[in-house]
């Protein structure tokens, strides 16, 4: 008995010098009291300042791997950029060789023509010009009457006039077909395809 009594006399003690203490300083034993409240209610809920401590570091992660994927992501639009920078100059250049590749084969065929049409009139003038003179044409027997009456007919003022009408109208023909080809050629390009 003898020992709760000291106990409880030692209880009011400590109870006055704390009442002391709150009186003489009452801002700060607000403070300490209400930490004290605190650390019992986090208790009391099961929060621990480790278990805060592991919530911010998780925290911390996160926004680390966000900001590490975002920059990602940047990198990854920039490369983007740039490779279709890249294959816009490849396409760029593939329609280009392909357009002058077709404008070099259209120039050389109309070249051809021409001058395949050029040789066929220089042989008519020839032979035409064998018939005027009674020569029979290359050999054979001559044609009777006169060749400038045949090509007059024709509508022309003489054989050359023919020859010459002739020769126009061909290169015309050859002009319209080689820009037809050329044409139908470029049209055909594929702008927008990858590059071969």
């Amino acid at each position: 008995m003898q020992i709760l009594i000291w106990l409880l006399g030692g209880l009011g003690k400590l109870l006055r010098g704390a009442l002391g203490l709150i009186r003489d300083y009452p801002w700060q034993s607000a403070v300490i009291g209400l930490a004290i409240a605190l650390l019992l209610m986090f208790r009391a809920w099961g929060i621990d300042h480790r278990d805060l401590t592991d919530q911010i570091g998780e925290a911390n992660e996160m926004i680390a791997k966000e900001r590490a994927a975002h920059l990602a992501t940047i990198e990854s639009v920039r490369k983007g950029r740039e490779a279709a920078r890249e294959l816009d100059r490849q396409n760029a250049e593939r329609v280009k060789a392909q357009a002058a590749a077709i404008n070099e084969r259209t120039i050389r065929e109309l070249e051809t023509r021409t001058r395949t049409y050029a040789d066929r009139a220089d042989r008519l003038r020839a032979q035409l010009s064998a018939l005027g003179a009674g020569g029979g044409g290359g050999g054979t027997a001559p044609v009777p009457g006169d060749p400038d009456a045949t090509c007059r007919a024709l509508g022309a003022a003489d054989c050359a006039d023919l020859v010459a009408r002739m020769t126009d109208a061909q290169g015309s023909i050859d002009k319209l077909l080689g820009l037809q080809a050329w044409a139908s050629g470029v049209a055909a390009i594929d702008t927008n395809g990858a590059p071969e």
